[in-house]
């Protein structure tokens, strides 16, 4: 539990009553398994976007300094993400923002299943090592060709429409 309120305390206790649940049911239907470890954070807005910077510039070998990860923050959308799942130096990070929530339930489980869908395809051979090559062009360690650059949307683009499709799921947890 990461920089939320009192009020953001029944979301928490919701995820870690469901999130074993939720990720069964994912690995069931895509019949593929979570590389461990996954930790799941349950944050605020600025979290979601802080810890998830830090854990992909760790990940690739970059000092993660609060100016670059504030940097980072100040130029994200104005509209809150849900959650994120990220890449750190030892598994997977996922997120869950609390506040963009605001107590809703029922979208937290969706949330929870979308960002597992995105556990279960890093999870894939060969996975983390393109989505660590990908982190490592963003930052400018390692530049993509526009070829290598558009492939790897592609992927992306795949993924979140397998995400959003299996989003179905969370109808089922508890």
């Amino acid at each position: 539990m990461d920089r939320i309120g009192w009020s953001e305390r029944r979301t928490v206790q919701h995820v870690e009553a469901v999130a074993e649940q939720a990720k069964r049911l994912v690995e069931r239907e895509m019949r593929a398994r979570v590389r461990e470890p996954l930790t799941i954070t349950v944050t605020d807005t600025h979290g979601v976007w802080a810890l998830s910077e830090r854990a992909e510039r760790e990940s690739v070998g970059l000092p993660s300094t609060l100016g670059q990860v504030l940097l980072g923050y100040l130029h994200r959308p104005a509209k809150p993400l849900l959650g994120r799942l990220s890449v750190s130096w030892d598994g997977l990070l996922l997120l869950v923002n609390a506040e963009a929530h605001k107590g809703d339930l029922a979208e937290v489980n969706v949330t929870l299943v979308h960002e597992l869908v995105h556990a279960v395809q890093l999870s894939a051979p060969g996975a983390r090592d393109a989505r660590l090559a990908q982190i490592r062009s963003n930052y400018g360690v390692q530049r993509f060709s526009r070829r290598e650059a558009k492939a790897a949307n592609r992927v992306i683009q795949r993924h979140e429409e397998q995400a959003r499709v299996l989003e179905h799921l969370a109808a089922q947890l508890a």
